[in-house]
């Protein structure tokens, strides 16, 4: 068993806990808006993007310097892993509850872990990949992962009035 697989269980294992207690740790600090950057602030699909978005960017992180510097795969990877989970999550939540017409609370927290997973998969495959990345596949993703975040940390202040920013009922 590679270095990598134990990497990527423990992280499915470490992120989906994290993501579950940022969605009520905002609530537990007393709702400071210092904190709202990192934990869920309400019940929109935007803040459920937030608590697999923070939690695995910190893992990647922790990642990147446990193993991922000796690797060229890793920062593709990432970003790659990064963008898949956070749009998996709108766009499998707006699939399903469109279809139907309404949602299901236990579909809507499995599409959660279900994101913690495809990522983690993407990332895994991409990291086992025999093709390595260049230099410039390497940026592109790492400004995009960068990107992701900073807009994150810009919309959990200023959201924009449009349906993914606003709280489910």
């Amino acid at each position: 068993m590679n270095g990598i697989f134990i990497y990527t269980v423990v992280g499915v294992v470490l992120v989906s806990i994290l993501g579950c207690l940022s969605h009520f740790a905002y609530e537990w600090l007393g709702n400071n808006p210092i904190f709202a950057f990192l934990f869920a602030t309400n019940e929109s699909i935007f803040q459920h993007m937030k608590i697999f978005i923070m939690p695995y960017f910190a893992y990647s992180i922790f990642e990147y310097f446990a193993y991922g510097k000796n690797y060229q795969n890793f920062i593709s990877a990432k970003g790659m892993s990064l963008l898949a989970g956070t749009l998996f999550i709108p766009v499998f939540f707006y699939s399903y509850s469109g279809i139907l017409g309404f949602n299901i609370v236990w579909l809507d927290i499995s599409i959660y872990f279900m994101a913690v997973i495809l990522a983690f998969y993407v990332s895994y495959k991409k990291m086992n990949q025999t093709s390595l990345s260049t230099k410039t596949d390497n940026s592109v993703w790492f400004i995009v992962s960068i990107i992701i975040v900073i807009l994150t940390i810009i919309f959990s202040y200023y959201s924009p009035d449009i349906a993914l920013f606003i709280p489910e009922q």
